[in-house]
């Protein structure tokens, strides 16, 4: 039989520096990982030697579906991760389920309050990933690094390569933190949320035996986005399509990556935009990632336009 850990992270963070406050204190429970663990902020994150300090069983690779971990038993610290991820997704959902470890140590507090809202739900799913982030890419040594390389697709690769670390990950934490005014926009073939009463069935035989598709036809459309921080009035609307002869396009079809100059629309946010575009694959979604430098960045200026329509 497995025992409870005898130095749960979570118990012990709690013990020396109280409970949680506010969402903030992700960070702080990130930093005392590796501080506990004798890690410096230097890449790559060692989360073995983590696991190791605390007497943390490795986590064990299953058949997960639908989810890429799982922490099983939070007082023994058994965690389950999706066998068939990369490498570098692994790395990052362990350090998330490392953060689970705390969230669960607040709820049996004694005698505790009412569980904040941000340590519930999705709203706690995000919070962990911000840790996990933070505890694999610490910013006192990522930051200098992004200010050296600037945001582009070619830096996350190499900033990727060395913190082991996804391209998706780095490039968002880039954006959000390096220097300039940046969006990352990922895009996949969708149908709008107000399309979907019109699709009884994605598919339906035909005269001919083939397959076909009823109703309207998927578009390249928005799915997430990351902005700089910075930024405050860039919001980018959810399962907006993409001008059919954009840039963004011309990635999706014949992949590879493309730099170009477009005219762009972002809520407030209307201008030339240089747009550097990679064709990727998100789990198994065949996806475009777009970086666009906003018209007040430096790697606006003095760009001449090359396309003449919006993409948003």
């Amino acid at each position: 039989m497995i025992q409870p850990l005898v130095d749960h992270p979570g118990h012990l963070f709690i013990r020396e520096h109280g409970p949680f406050r506010n969402e903030d204190d992700i960070v702080s429970y990130a930093d005392f990982l590796r501080t506990m663990a004798g890690l410096t902020d230097q890449p790559p994150i060692d989360l073995t030697q983590i696991h190791q300090r605390f007497g943390i069983p490795a986590p064990l690779l299953a058949p997960l579906q639908d989810q890429q971990g799982l922490l099983f038993d939070s007082e023994t610290g058994i965690m389950l991760i999706k066998e068939d991820d990369p490498i570098t997704r692994q790395r990052f959902t362990n350090a998330h389920e490392l953060m689970e470890m705390v969230c669960e140590a607040h709820k049996v507090l004694p005698n505790r309050p009412q569980l904040p809202s941000w340590l519930e739900g999705k709203v706690k799913e995000r919070l962990c990933d911000r840790g996990a982030a933070t505890l694999l890419m610490p910013l006192s040594s990522f930051s200098p690094l992004v200010r050296h390389t600037g945001v582009s697709l070619a830096a996350c690769s190499h900033l990727a390569k060395k913190y082991g670390t996804s391209f998706m990950a780095t490039l968002s934490r880039m954006t959000q933190y390096g220097p300039g005014a940046h969006i990352v926009v990922v895009w996949r073939y969708a149908h709008k949320p107000s399309q979907h009463c019109l699709l009884p069935s994605d598919v339906q035989p035909s005269l001919f035996g083939s397959q076909v598709e009823i109703g309207p036809p998927k578009k390249l459309r928005v799915w997430w986005s990351k902005r700089s921080n910075l930024l405050t009035d860039s919001f980018v609307p959810y399962h907006k399509s993409v001008n059919e002869e954009s840039l963004i396009q011309a990635v999706f079809d014949a992949g590879g990556d493309q730099t170009g100059v477009e005219y762009v629309e972002i809520g407030a946010i209307q201008g030339e935009c240089v747009i550097e575009a990679r064709r990727v694959t998100v789990g198994t979604e065949l996806c475009v990632v777009s970086l666009l430098h906003l018209p007040q960045d430096d790697n606006c200026q003095g760009r001449n336009k090359s396309y003449g329509h919006s993409v948003l």
